[in-house]
């Protein structure tokens, strides 16, 4: 497989809300949806060669999310921070080429 160079990442950041802000600590705390969406050219697919139906789709278990790489974001300078609960488990949106 030839390489592809490196993988283009699109981050989304929505702030629902910012405050309170300390002058005397110098910092202030960040409500915010953060998204990001990236195409791995190693698991493209052919969906036409995998079964015989016309599925636009590739299930996979959730187990096997934790075998595909994910870029490893992080905010310089940040004193803390907590993910909630996810708004919906599709954290792969495999696409066929």
């Amino acid at each position: 497989m030839k390489e592809a160079g490196a993988t283009v990442i699109t981050s989304y950041i929505n702030i629902r809300s910012m405050g309170p802000i300390s002058e005397l600590h110098m910092d202030y705390a960040l409500d915010l949806y953060f998204r990001q969406r990236w195409q791995d050219p190693r698991l493209r697919y052919d969906m036409f060669n995998i079964s015989n139906n016309m599925s636009a789709g590739l299930i996979l278990s959730m187990r096997m999310l934790d075998n595909i790489w994910k870029p490893d974001t992080y905010f310089i300078n940040g004193k803390g921070s907590y993910m909630h609960t996810l708004t919906n488990t599709e954290q792969a949106d495999p696409t066929p080429p």
